[in-house]
């Protein structure tokens, strides 16, 4: 049986979220004796579920999924910014707060990648009661005071001092529907990432959640330390060593866009999922 697609929005307090729900194997059917659990994914920084990665997670996982782009990404409204990590953490509980009410589905689990692995975790850490049992982190940065090399220009170094801002990039893609909007750096929105500490992962409820950490060799955003400092936190926290799972793929880079790292990384999940679920 061919898989359920359906793609509508998701009301939240500042912004309409566009979201794609996949159902494997036909339409979706409600029990009430077993209600249908749900994977939701989210993505990074200023991307859409309509890059390979998420695409490709949603058409080959066995699962029920739900992708949804944030607030200002992508074909969703509202604006988004550097970092607004606790902002989308909030959207994932409302998110879940909806599709557990009005779809009347169970999360079973949340894939985040790059910053969404950080609002993930800090939503998991915020709503304890909330966190489903999965957890799975895709090459999530740790230490957020530490800027990439060669991110940031001379020039919008020197603005952002003369100015308090500067206009980073464009981004979006107004031939596939998606709006042309400008994003922009600010000192407030700098500080509020500087002093987002994502060590308040051994805070998860670790007791009745499990977190894979996935990460790629190749990958030139993100360093390898940033996995291990969460795996080692995470160890610490945990009851038990089965509860925290850390692979790293030595041809993988960043954006998981590749073929080859597509299948890969979608074997990680799939096994790993199939183990703890």
């Amino acid at each position: 049986m061919a898989s359920s697609v359906k793609e509508f929005y998701i009301p939240l307090d500042t912004a309409q979220l566009r979201c794609r729900l996949r159902i494997p194997n036909g339409p979706l059917k409600t029990s009430e004796n077993k209600p249908t659990e749900v994977i939701l994914i989210v993505h990074g920084l200023l991307d859409t579920i309509d890059s390979p990665l998420f695409v490709h997670l949603q058409q080959t996982l066995k699962y029920p999924t739900l992708a949804f782009d944030f607030q200002g990404n992508g074909k969703s409204s509202g604006t988004t910014s550097y970092g607004n990590y606790y902002e989308e953490a909030d959207s994932i509980y409302q998110v879940i707060q909806y599709i557990k009410t009005t779809l009347h589905l169970v999360p079973l689990g949340i894939i985040g990648h790059s910053k969404g692995a950080l609002s993930m975790f800090l939503f998991a850490y915020k709503y304890p009661t909330e966190c489903p049992r999965l957890l799975i982190n895709i090459s999530a940065r740790f230490w957020l005071a530490k800027e990439p090399n060669k991110r940031w220009s001379l020039d919008q170094m020197q603005m952002l001092k003369t100015e308090g801002r500067f206009m980073w990039k464009k981004y979006g893609n107004p031939e596939g529907g998606v709006p042309l909007r400008e994003y922009w750096i600010d000192r407030v929105h700098l500080e509020e990432r500087r002093i987002t500490d994502m060590a308040v992962v051994q805070g998860l409820p670790l007791d009745r959640c499990f977190v894979l950490n996935v990460f790629g060799k190749m990958d030139r955003v993100v360093p390898e330390e940033d996995v291990w400092e969460y795996d080692r936190l995470l160890r610490m926290a945990a009851p038990d060593s089965s509860r925290v799972t850390t692979k790293v793929v030595p041809f993988a880079t960043h954006f998981w866009s590749s073929p080859q790292e597509l299948s890969e990384i979608t074997q990680i999940i799939g096994i790993w999922t199939r183990e703890k679920k």
